[in-house]
Parts: structure tokens; C-alpha cells; sequence
């Protein structure tokens, strides 16, 4: 098995009802934690716990839960280990018939089954030997692991007056690997599940690997749907037993010796009353008083066939009536003289082929292992703690509710000083805890009743503040208003300007196109004043020729020169005619030019106003929409107020 807790919590389950405290023997075994969500959360600290089971069996959540042997056990099998197997007596009230669970085992390579009835007769033999031979006074029997573990954490004063001999279970293995010589692996089919520490502890030598419980081979043949009711009935390996299988009920060591110590003083004790039992068992031998030649105390309260290992849903009658046909069959008579004689010849075996030494158990003080650490508070630390769970009276500090799931406010004042529980586990803490948070809740209702009264005063300023608020938005709305609509005029005017001033530059425009349709005529009528000029003065030139001519010619050229005269008067006047008219036309061409200029100038002005118009416009439709968007919000503002 891994070094693991054997028994643990699963905490998702845990509610922290604290059940599993109130029925544990040894508090410090639980410890309860908040977590983050400040649940609380019961876990186990397992080098103080004893393994009763208690916890298992009262949890109605399943949160507690164990480990053993079982599935490894198969698992081994299965890889073809060498095993043999050694079953408690309580097989037979566990199982309808076991004989048939015996053979399913062998099917699987089991090697020998052996009964541990066989080992409790080897136990009661030796008990009685040591008891006859060493004189002994008074001594406990430690069939049961969880009595062990007790004393062995918890009262090492006892571990003296635990039983020198070992368990039927430890028995059974010493013959079978001293005695019979057996190599094989070893595995005890079990009712308990404490078990597990005795097959672990130190003082047993390794002699057992497996502890496979009751209840969790039920589980297994269940889960794999094992038809066990079809497999071949087998016997036990070993030679017959005699009463040893009364073990496993209460009292069944007690039966035992009685049967051959006559009127012996034998304590027999079970469940939970066990423990008080040993306490003051403890205080006794400390006082040097009487005790019983043998205590046969057993953790369980109906024994071993119903331990913490089983289904527990046998009837205690249905058992006893079992095993006492058993018992019946087994003396053949009703008389105790036969009885015995079959058990004396059975112990002259044990005498003629055991050594006793063989069988003894030695034990080992466990309590300074996370035992001691748990300390007992000082009246100082006790105020303290009382002090922090709202203890302040003597009769608070004896409330003992055991809601707490200890028996008393003491023990778990002294469990929260010692870092096992949370104030918040005690119902008083808890109650006291709502006292102070109603006293600061009503606190909080006065003083929210005085903002109540402020705010329902700052209500009504802030009604009357919206009031003139949804006026003066009213205002701006209605100035936003007037605004849109003396800028939808202004858009609709310089909409009318862009169309006037449109107008205008299509005007300039044609008066441009004009005045170079007048330029290019008047450059074509220069050139033909230029031309007119021209001839002007060839024909001057001409009549002075005439004139020359003429002049030669004397009075026959007279008529002629006078013609020549004309000649020339009408060149000089043509030629006159034509400058002046050059004159005129480039005074025109200047005039033209500076119409040009002006027109130019003209498509310049207008093209910057119709920039300028173009600004305006957008800055208009700017204006429009910021007044819009203020407008909104302050409607929406004043919605926002009212609301």
C-alpha cells in the first residue's frame, strides 16, 4: 500500500457539520480549517488517527472514506505473484458463503487460503501460557489495532499491560512463514480497516502486504460484475481450528479462556465506552487498585463482524446465531468437559510444535509523534480564547451545546488554542457574531435614515434646481430655435448671393470674350490702316514724280501736274486720315486693356467671395448643428434630472 492517509476526507463533500468530531475518541485526530469561501472543512491529521471508523460511518455526506489493499491485490494476481491468502473469521457472517469467495480467489492463483481462526486458537494458547508462566496480573488483549494504536499514542502508560502475544492475524502469518515455510506474498482478507497499521507497524516484521477489507472486496466483485456464486466451494488450507473463530464477535477472546480458566475476572468491553474504559483502566494501575486479569476490549461495538472494514448490514442476531450453531457443531456436544478435552489436545500440538517466543509482540510508544504537540492551555490562554469566542460569563463558558462536536466549551477552547478549530464552528461564537453585526446593521439604519432625510432635502433643491434648469434650457432651446431658423434665411441668402455673383462672373466672362472678339478686329483694321498708310505715301510718291515729270514737261504737262497736285492733296489727306485713325485705335486699345484689367480683377473679387461665401455657409451649417446637438442634451439633461 502507498504511504498515504488511510482514512481522508473529500473536502468537496465535507459541509463541516462536525459529526465526525463529536464521535471521534481522540479530538486532535480532526482538524477543522475555513476556507477561502469560508466554509468550513473537517480534515484528518493522520498520525493522530487511530483508524476507528467512527468518522465513516456517521458521515451522511459521504465525505470520509479509506484506502486498503484491494485493487493491488488483483493487480498482483493478475502479474502471476505468489500469494497466499489468510481470512478472518468474520468471513463467515460477511459473506452467504465464503466458501465459494475462497474458491473465486483460487481461480486466480491464489496459492493457500488459511483461516485466522487457526491463529486465534495459537493466540489464546499463548495468552494462557504466558499467563500461567510469567504470573501475570492483568493484562489487555490487542486482537483489536485501533485499542493498540490507542494506547500506543495516547496512553503509553498501558503499552505495559498490552497483551505480550500477537493477533490471530499475526499468528496466522508466523506459521505460515515459520512453520510451513511459505514464501509467498501474504494478504489478509479483513473486517477492519486499522488493520493496516498493525500489518505496517514495526514490531510485526513485514510479515503481511495486503490488507484487503470486507466492504471493498464486495465493491470490487460488484464493479466487475464477478459471478462469485458460480465458482467451486473450496476449504480452508490449514489444520482445524477449535474456538478461535469466536474472535470476531464480542466477548470471543473472553470465551475463550473461560473455557479453561475457571470463574477468570474478564473485562469484556466494546465501542465507544472502550476508550473510557481504558482512561480509567490507566487510573487504576496509577492507584495500584484492582484490575481484571483480562480486558477483551474491542473498538466495534458488535465486534469484528461488523468492523469498520464491513458493509454493516448484518442483523447482530442473525451473526450470534450463526456462530453459535458453529460453536454447536464444533463440541458435538453441549458439554464443556468434551470442549475442553478437544482444546487441550489441540494445545499439546501447539506446545509439541510452536515456540512461544515466536509470538511475541513488542510495542512502541507513538505519542511524540504529533501527539504531545497538543498542549494544554493556562487560565490566562483559556480567557483569552474565551474572550475571542464571546465567552465572558461562567455560564457562557459552560454551555456545552456539543454543537461544536465536542463534549464541552472547554475542550473546544482548548482545540482552538491549539490550531484544530475555528471560532466560527461554535454556534454561542456565531450567535454573538450576529448580535454585534445587528448592532452595527441598526447603527447603519440610523445613520442611513439621517442621509435619507439630507437626501430627501437635497431632493427637493435638485427638483426645485431642475426646475429653473428645464427654463433655462427651455431658453437656450428656443434661442437655438430662432438661431436655426435666422440661418436657414442666411443659407437661403447666400444661397441668392452665389447665384447673383454667378451670374455676374458669367457676365464678366462673356464681356472678357467680347473684348478680345473687338481686339482681334481692331488688330486686323491696324493692319489695314498700316497698309492705307503705306499706299498713301507710294502714291504721294508717285505725285511727286508726276509733279517732276510735268515740270519737264512744260506747258503740255501743266494739266497734267494739276491732276498731280490732286494726286498728292488726296495722299496727304489719306495718309492724315489714316494716322489719326491709328491714333484713335490705340487710345481704344488702351481703354480695352483697362476694361480687361477690370474684368480680370472682377473674376478675382468674385472668385474670393464665393470662397468667402463658401466659409460662411459651412460655418452656418456648423452653427445649425452645434445648436441642434446642445439642444438635445439639454433635453436630455433635464430627462436625466427628472428621472
Amino acid at each position: 500500500m502507498e504511504n498515504k492517509d488511510i482514512i481522508f476526507t473529500c473536502t468537496d463533500l465535507c459541509v463541516g457539520c462536525n459529526k465526525c468530531l463529536a464521535v471521534c475518541p481522540t479530538h486532535e485526530a480532526n482538524k477543522a480549517e475555513v476556507d477561502e469561501l469560508g466554509n468550513s472543512k473537517i480534515k484528518i491529521e493522520n498520525e493522530k488517527c487511530i483508524k476507528c471508523g467512527r468518522c465513516i460511518d456517521i458521515c451522511d455526506h459521504s465525505a470520509r472514506d479509506y484506502y486498503d489493499d484491494t485493487a493491488r491485490l488483483f493487480e498482483d494476481l493478475k502479474k502471476g505473484k505468489k500469494i497466499t491468502v489468510i481470512a478472518a473469521p468474520a468471513i463467515r457472517a460477511n459473506f452467504e458463503n465464503y466458501k465459494k469467495v475462497l474458491g473465486f480467489l483460487k481461480a486466480l492463483g491464489v496459492n493457500l487460503v488459511y483461516d485466522v481462526s487457526f491463529g486465534a486458537d495459537i493466540t489464546t494458547w499463548a495468552h494462557l501460557k504466558v499467563i500461567n508462566e510469567e504470573n501475570i496480573q492483568s493484562v489487555i488483549a490487542q486482537p483489536c489495532p485501533v485499542i493498540v494504536n490507542y494506547i500506543e499514542k495516547y496512553r503509553p502508560a498501558l503499552i505495559d499491560y498490552l497483551s505480550p502475544i500477537h493477533s490471530p492475524m499475526i499468528c496466522t502469518a508466523i506459521y505460515l512463514k515459520k512453520y510451513q515455510k511459505t514464501t509467498d506474498g501474504i494478504a489478509f482478507i479483513s473486517p477492519c480497516i486499522a488493520k493496516v497499521d498493525e500489518i505496517r507497524d514495526e514490531n510485526t516484521s513485514g510479515l503481511i502486504q495486503y490488507n484487503v477489507t470486507f466492504s471493498k472486496l464486495i465493491d470490487y466483485i460488484a464493479e466487475n460484475k464477478i459471478d462469485v456464486s458460480s465458482c467451486r466451494e473450496v476449504e480452508f488450507d490449514n489444520p482445524p481450528c477449535s474456538m478461535g473463530f469466536l474472535y470476531s464477535r464480542p466477548g470471543g477472546l473472553k470465551e475463550n479462556i473461560s473455557l479453561k480458566i475457571d470463574k477468570a475476572w474478564i473485562r469484556q468491553i466494546e465501542g465507544i465506552h472502550a476508550y473510557e474504559y481504558i482512561d480509567e483502566y490507566a487510573k487504576r494501575r496509577e492507584s495500584k487498585r484492582q484490575t481484571p486479569l483480562l480486558v477483551d476490549v474491542l473498538n466495534c461495538s458488535f465486534g469484528c463482524n461488523l468492523g469498520t472494514g464491513t458493509s454493516k448490514e448484518l442483523s447482530i442476531d442473525d451473526v450470534d446465531f450463526k456462530f453459535n450453531n458453529i460453536k454447536d457443531k464444533k463440541s458435538n456436544e453441549k458439554s464443556k468437559w468434551k470442549l475442553r478435552r478437544k482444546i487441550d489436545e489441540l494445545y499439546k500440538f501447539f506446545d509439541k510444535k510452536l515456540r512461544i517466543s515466536d509470538f511475541r509482540r513488542a510495542y512502541t510508544d507513538k505519542s511524540h509523534k504529533g501527539i504531545k504537540d497538543i498542549s494544554e492551555p493556562s487560565i490566562n490562554d483559556y480567557d483569552n480564547v474565551y474572550s475571542m469566542m464571546h465567552k465572558n460569563t461562567d455560564l457562557d463558558k459552560n454551555v456545552n451545546c456539543n454543537a461544536c462536536g465536542y463534549n464541552s466549551c472547554k475542550l473546544m477552547a482548548r482545540a482552538v488554542f491549539n490550531g484544530l478549530n475555528d471560532p466560527s464552528n461554535c454556534i454561542r461564537y456565531n450567535k454573538e457574531e450576529l448580535n454585534v453585526e445587528k448592532k452595527m446593521i441598526n447603527d447603519k439604519n440610523e445613520e442611513l435614515n439621517g442621509l435619507l432625510n439630507e437626501m430627501e432635502i437635497l431632493s427637493q433643491e435638485r427638483l426645485e434646481r431642475i426646475d429653473i434648469l428645464k427654463m433655462s434650457v427651455e431658453d437656450i432651446t428656443n434661442t437655438i430655435k430662432a438661431l436655426f431658423e435666422e440661418s436657414e434665411k442666411s443659407s437661403q441668402n447666400v444661397e441668392n448671393i452665389v447665384h447673383e455673383i454667378s451670374d455676374i462672373n458669367e457676365r464678366a466672362r462673356r464681356l472678357r470674350a467680347s473684348i478680345d472678339g473687338a481686339k482681334e478686329k481692331l488688330d486686323k483694321f491696324a493692319t489695314a490702316t498700316n497698309e492705307i498708310v503705306e499706299i498713301a505715301e507710294n502714291t504721294n510718291l508717285l505725285s511727286l514724280n508726276a509733279s517732276i515729270e510735268a515740270a519737264r514737261a512744260g506747258e503740255s504737262g501743266r494739266g497734267f501736274n494739276v491732276v498731280a497736285g490732286e494726286i498728292k492733296n488726296l495722299s496727304e489727306n489719306t495718309k492724315n486720315l489714316a494716322v489719326s485713325t491709328k491714333n484713335d485705335e490705340e487710345a481704344i486699345m488702351v481703354y480695352m486693356q483697362q476694361v480687361m484689367n477690370v474684368s480680370n480683377e472682377l473674376e478675382k473679387r468674385v472668385s474670393v467671395i464665393n470662397e468667402k461665401i463658401s466659409d460662411i455657409s459651412s460655418a452656418i451649417d456648423k452653427v445649425t448643428l452645434k445648436g441642434q446637438h446642445i439642444s438635445e442634451v439639454a433635453v436630455e439633461l433635464v430627462r436625466d434630472m427628472e428621472g
